[in-house]
């Protein structure tokens, strides 16, 4: 009823490892399924960041079919770079200038009007702090894993973030809100 179209149901439905992800516990990031949604949500980046002659239209298909939400007159720059798409939700009228980056382990959500400015990053994922901890491991088949958890990011209506800001982990900005140019929001 706020005017927020967003697929929680998608969401909520979501098993497995994309369950896990999203879920604010640790789990295995180098799992082969991610690794597919990694390569996929690559692929339609580059080619909405690459392809000039896009028109605006076929930019907005390609960013329906990968983000979790893309609201009305909204508009994602080019030079956006995103790790899966899916869990990031922008409303209605949001502007987001050039080289903008959503690491969406977990949900980055957007309410109305929410502008951007350029070089900002939404960061989901926290790794463990102790190196030993945090290195790559291979197992005894040489398969890759690597220990990750996320948590949420929640930007109200009528914000404006200036450039080269970075939000973290678990951040919520309230509406209204104005961030200055090179904040880091923890």
């Amino acid at each position: 009823g706020g005017g927020r179209p967003f697929p929680l149901l998608h969401m909520e439905r979501t098993d497995g490892i994309r369950a896990q992800m999203g879920s604010g516990e640790w789990f295995d990031a180098a799992a082969p399924e991610l690794e597919v949604d990694r390569n996929r949500a690559r692929a339609i980046m580059r080619r909405f960041n690459v392809e000039a002659d896009l028109s605006e239209e076929e930019r907005r298909e390609l960013l329906g079919g990968l983000l979790g939400s893309f609201g009305e007159d909204a508009v994602l720059s080019v030079g956006a770079q995103v790790d899966y798409g899916y869990r990031i939700f922008m409303g209605a009228g949001c502007f987001f200038n050039f080289n903008c980056t959503f690491l969406d382990g977990a949900a980055i959500t957007f309410g109305r009007d929410v502008w951007v400015g350029p070089n900002c990053t939404f960061c989901t994922p926290l790794h463990p702090l102790l190196g030993r901890e945090r290195a790559m491991r291979k197992d005894d088949e040489g398969a890759r894993h690597l220990w990750e958890r996320n948590l949420p990011i929640t930007v109200g209506d009528d914000v404006w973030i200036a450039a080269n800001v970075t939000v973290n982990p678990g951040v919520t900005i309230g509406d209204g809100a104005v961030i200055g140019a090179s904040s880091c929001i923890t």
